[in-house]
């Protein structure tokens, strides 16, 4: 009877560890299935072919140059534009808790960006409720590319990240148009409008110097989010330190 309680215990940790392993290959297989099916969604939502084992998708969306790729089962989408000095940030407040019709955009999105007209002209009524009706995604846009970047999605979220960053790539041209001819005087004939110069060239001036503000205020935020990061962990090898010399 002794024997057997000592055959029992090796067996039970066999037992465990097997079922360990079982476990662990059972989420790499969903993993992988999961990971597939998320990269054929945004090969047909990009009309590209796919490759096996590649890590990313490239496609046209709305006719730009768009690629999808995957950081574990998050989402992201950048799409390649005209070059503008156009710098935006979106992201919500909070993980949505009622649908968009009863939200806010002002309290439920965080916006920062420059030029601040042409921000305007970007965040439409329209726009504003896609970005309402698509959260909690983030947006980012710089230069000369727009980049979405999705909660945990599944396969049939992809189309939606993929349509929010075309859309959004399309009307950035028309937003920078727009506040344009808003900042346009019109002098002399009625039938020959002419753009006052000194307008549009104090305007331009205006937003130059608001997107070099909006750079240096978010490499002042990097910058100190990095130092709390090295105090953090000065702090916490200090402690580990004062511990071990504490229980020697």
């Amino acid at each position: 009877m002794a024997d057997a309680g000592i055959l029992i215990v090796p067996m039970l940790v066999i037992g465990a560890v097997y079922l360990l392993h079982l476990v662990v290959a059972l989420r790499e297989v969903t993993g992988r299935q999961r990971r597939a099916g998320l990269m054929r969604a945004a090969a047909d939502a990009l009309g590209a072919p796919l490759t096996d084992r590649c890590s990313h998708v490239m496609g046209f969306a709305k006719g730009l140059p768009a690629t999808f790729s995957l950081e574990g089962y998050v989402p992201r989408v950048e799409i390649d534009i005209p070059a503008t000095e156009l710098m935006v940030r979106i992201q919500p407040t909070e993980v949505p808790q009622r649908p968009a019709a009863g939200a806010r955009f002002d309290e439920a999105m965080s916006v920062e960006g420059a030029p601040a007209d042409v921000v305007d002209c970007l965040l439409t009524t329209e726009m504003r409720a896609l970005l309402l009706a698509c959260r909690p995604m983030e947006v980012s846009i710089s230069g000369t590319t727009v980049e979405v970047v999705g909660p945990s999605a599944h396969p049939a979220d992809v189309g939606r990240i993929i349509e929010l960053a075309a859309r959004l790539a399309a009307a950035v041209p028309v937003a920078v148009d727009e506040a344009d001819r808003r900042l346009t005087e019109v002098t002399g004939s009625p039938y020959r409008p002419t753009p006052d110069a000194t307008v549009l060239r104090a305007a331009q001036d205006r937003r130059t110097d608001e997107v070099a503000a909006l750079l240096e205020t978010l490499r002042d935020r990097s910058l100190a989010a990095r130092r709390a990061l090295v105090l953090g962990a000065v702090l916490a090898a200090f402690l580990a330190i004062s511990l071990y010399a504490s229980a020697g």
